[in-house]
């Protein structure tokens, strides 16, 4: 029965075709073993499926049934799961989009359970020196995501692996997910690190992490596509986090100096710009550093005329738009905690002006300020 709803999954019938799956997917609740065993020998046995919609339907109900029953799962059943979910990640000779994420799909969720077999897996095509496929980048960023704790003891080896393969990344696609990918890297490291069972700290991986930094702000900030600068500017505000003191202090007010001119070039989303100025100013208090002194006035003058802007703009419903500007209070509340001097002085200053905008300005970062 479960071969026959797997061979007649994809049904010309839509309705029939939802059906089938849903019947796959309650017997998969039920019988785990039975359905994923046979939706592997389909695949696995079918490597040209006549439509691709049917490949990736069979995927998703995999993935959906590994999702509610991954601990009954086998290591040898796993074994076999995640090398036919390798293979059908990195099939495509060009980017398929809605395949290929499914596909890395069933790895994550694999990794919440098996994270050492995925990652060895992925590691295969993931060497020093060879431009990876898309998705195993994706996929890699998505584990570091999905399970912290399992990706840390591999992190130091693909860092190292990604710094190798950073100046192979010519097109802006490539750059976009090594940059999204980084960030999660990053994130991860900085949520391991803060877990009291934890053995790493946030500069335990500080040179490979340098080592990316590098490339990313001297060659790869140059570029004009807006989605891998926000990308790339996220990353290198996570990794601010994480390299050594010497560095971030030689190189956080070069950052915000940069980050201060994208305001000018980026009029219609600040947010990603916003988010990364929070990281670097949050990295430099930490230390209790007075590096970005001379960065100050520009930097509190920049911040004050967003604040005053959104205070005064009639009917603010973007979304990111609200986010940049909690965003740029929560900078203000971190800068508090190192410079307030120096933050008032500019406030009482602006206070004088009889610019009602601007006074209003004044009196929301005066309360942020109080509050936090």
């Amino acid at each position: 029965l479960v071969t026959a709803l797997i061979s007649h999954s994809f049904d010309r019938d839509g309705e029939a075709r939802e059906a089938i799956l849903t019947s796959l997917a309650h017997f998969g609740r039920k019988s785990s073993l039975l359905v994923l065993s046979n939706i592997h020998a389909f695949l696995a046995n079918h490597q040209k499926v006549s439509h691709l919609d049917h490949r990736v339907a069979l995927l998703r109900t995999l993935n959906d049934v590994l999702t509610t029953n991954l601990n009954e799962i086998d290591s040898s059943t796993a074994g076999k799961i995640i090398l036919l979910a390798s293979d059908e990640l990195t099939k495509p000779k060009k980017l398929s989009h809605e395949w290929q994420s499914t596909a890395s799909m069933v790895l994550v969720t694999m990794g919440n359970r098996f994270i050492n077999e995925v990652i060895d897996e992925l590691s295969k095509k993931y060497v020093p020196g060879v431009l990876p496929n898309y998705y195993v980048v994706h996929t890699l960023g998505r584990l570091a995501a999905a399970n912290v704790t399992g990706c840390m003891e591999h992190m130091g080896r693909i860092l190292s692996t990604t710094l190798t393969l950073l100046g192979l990344a010519k097109h802006d696609s490539m750059r976009l997910v090594f940059a999204t990918t980084l960030s999660s890297f990053c994130e991860a490291i900085i949520e391991h690190a803060a877990s009291n069972q934890s053995t790493t700290s946030e500069t335990s991986f500080s040179r490979e992490v340098y080592g990316s930094y590098e490339v990313l702000s001297s060659m790869w900030m140059q570029t004009r596509d807006s989605k891998v600068l926000h990308a790339v500017v996220g990353a290198l505000g996570k990794m601010c986090h994480l390299v050594s003191t010497p560095n971030l202090e030689v190189n956080a007010p070069k950052f915000v100096a940069v980050l201060l001119n994208l305001y000018r070039r980026q009029t219609s989303s600040r947010l990603p710009i916003t988010e990364a100025l929070c990281d670097v100013i949050t990295a430099v208090t930490a230390l209790k550093s007075t590096v970005l002194e001379p960065n100050l006035d520009q930097l509190i003058g920049n911040l004050h005329a967003q604040v005053t802007w959104i205070c005064n703009a009639p009917d603010v419903k973007n979304a990111d738009i609200v986010k940049n500007y909690n965003e740029v209070l929560r900078c203000f509340g971190i800068l508090a905690t190192c410079y307030s001097e120096i933050l008032i002085g500019i406030i009482l200053q602006k206070a004088e002006l009889k610019e009602e905008k601007v006074r209003c300005g004044n009196l929301v970062i005066l309360r942020h300020i109080i509050n936090s």
